[in-house]
């Protein structure tokens, strides 16, 4: 296991708690860690994404890494889980680009489960309903053969799709925008996957 410190991922606006990385069977999975006590306001997490968006697109994070690496959100309680993840999937609503690999939990989940942040703890930003939604696996169950977006995405999508907010300005914004592009973003149809391996029925 690799680790850095605050300090040394901090890229201006970006500025994770800290950057991993996971070997397993010759495989390494990076991730940014983003360890959240419930205190920011929703405005601080919209930033927040904002600027992790602007680190990708940018082209930054290729320089940095192999790829942009998955976000991991650790926090306190459920309801806090709950404001990251809206605020996550508002922000790429409203961007209408590829959507960043963002995964969540909660300390309570990482401390009850037998295998911890290995386990089937985790939720992607799309599944709004927290407690009642399936939760997945941050890595793929079976070695890859390679590493998902150079080393640095967690895993294949366990077919995990995101909900739909109420309408917004954004919202407005992002149809508007797809119209226009048509089948430009054709793509995003079928909903954004976020790495999350499905866990065992």
């Amino acid at each position: 296991m690799e680790w850095r410190g605050a300090a040394a991922c901090e890229r201006r606006r970006c500025k994770p708690d800290g950057y991993g990385l996971y070997t397993r069977n010759g495989v390494g999975y990076g991730f940014l860690l983003e360890y959240d006590r419930g205190t920011e306001s929703a405005r601080k997490y919209a930033a927040k994404f904002r600027a992790y968006y602007h680190y990708r697109d940018s082209g930054q994070a290729s320089r940095d890494y192999d790829g942009m690496p998955t976000i991991l959100f650790v926090t306190t309680s459920p309801s806090t889980e709950d404001r990251i993840a809206e605020q996550a999937y508002r922000a790429w609503f409203c961007r209408g680009t590829e959507p960043l690999r963002v995964l969540l939990t909660t300390t309570e989940r990482i401390s009850r489960h037998v295998e911890g942040v290995l386990g089937p703890i985790w939720r992607t930003p799309g599944d709004r309903s927290g407690n009642l939604g399936e939760r997945g696996y941050w890595l793929p169950r079976a070695p890859a053969s390679r590493p998902a977006s150079g080393g640095h995405a967690a895993s294949i999508s366990g077919g995990f799709e995101w909900t739909t907010l109420a309408r917004s300005s954004c919202d407005n914004k992002r149809e508007a925008s797809n119209r226009a592009a048509g089948a430009e973003h054709a793509g995003l149809k079928s909903g954004p996957g976020f790495g999350l391996a499905r866990a065992a029925s």
